[in-house]
């Protein structure tokens, strides 16, 4: 009996929300802080989490630098660094396999994923189903190819893979 009155009442077990659906509900359209750029397309919140940039793929600066790795940091904290932004959500996913929450940044209207990747300073790439950007950053990327910005000039091999990883003169080709 009492066991029934604390379901009734609030007090007793109550059904888990999966992840996705509290995501959602806390992130999606949300404003939110910066509070810290990681890398070319990862930044986490003033609430620690820590966001991966979808649609998108900068360079990275570890383990191996790769070519365009600085300046695809530089663009992201001039963009959002210490900034308010809007989080916008896929439809498809809302973490990845590091347990990352996977978004869509928007500053001053501008979408961040699609400007990083116009810049030249990250690469389009879907993941598995996201799509709700996916043209605009195809489109984006086709403009920084045909203008030969960031990684399209800098970047030897980069036709072959975006990005590609930086090679010294002891790393093979």
């Amino acid at each position: 009996m009492l066991a029934a009155f604390a379901v009734c009442h609030g007090g007793g077990p109550r059904p888990s929300i999966p992840r996705a659906e509290r995501d959602r509900a806390r992130y999606a359209d949300a404003r939110v802080h910066v509070s810290r750029v990681i890398d070319g397309d990862t930044a986490v919140l003033a609430d620690g989490t820590h966001v991966r940039y979808i649609g998108i793929d900068a360079p990275e600066e570890r383990p191996t630098p790769q070519c365009g790795a600085e300046a695809a940091t530089a663009a992201n904290e001039a963009l959002v660094s210490g900034r308010e932004v809007v989080l916008r959500l896929d439809p498809a996913e809302t973490r990845d396999r590091y347990g990352r929450l996977l978004a869509y940044l928007e500053v001053d209207g501008t979408n961040v994923n699609v400007e990083l990747v116009r810049r030249g300073a990250a690469c389009g790439f879907a993941y598995g189903e996201t799509r709700r950007f996916r043209a605009r950053i195809e489109a984006a990327e086709a403009d920084a190819r045909a203008a030969r910005r960031g990684v399209w000039d800098g970047c030897p091999g980069v036709a072959r893979g975006c990005p590609p990883a930086a090679r010294s003169g002891a790393e093979g080709g």
